[in-house]
C-alpha cells in the first residue's frame, strides 16, 4: 500500500501542479520549499509530511481534505 500511495501522490502532485499553470520552480517559491524536493515528491522518491500537504494544497487553492480525496482517485486498490 505504502508504495502505491507514494505513486499515487506522485502523480496527483504532477497533475494538479500543471493544471494550476505552475512550474516546479513556482510550487515549491510558493511553498517555502525547494525545487528538488518538489521534483522527489513527483517522481515518488519522497512522501510529504502533513505541514507541506497543506502548504501545497494553500497554494493550489484547495483545501486539504480536496488534495486527499484528489489522491484517494490514484490509488490503486
Amino acid at each position: 500500500m505504502k508504495g502505491d500511495l507514494k505513486t499515487a501522490f506522485s502523480k496527483t502532485l504532477k497533475e494538479l501542479r500543471k493544471k494550476s499553470g505552475m512550474s516546479q520552480q513556482e510550487l515549491a517559491d510558493y511553498c517555502d520549499l525547494e525545487r528538488v524536493y518538489i521534483s522527489k515528491l513527483e517522481r515518488s522518491m519522497s512522501m510529504p509530511s502533513i505541514d507541506t500537504i497543506f502548504k501545497i494544497s494553500e497554494v493550489l487553492k484547495m483545501k486539504p481534505h480536496e488534495l486527499v480525496q484528489a489522491l484517494e482517485k490514484n490509488v490503486k486498490k
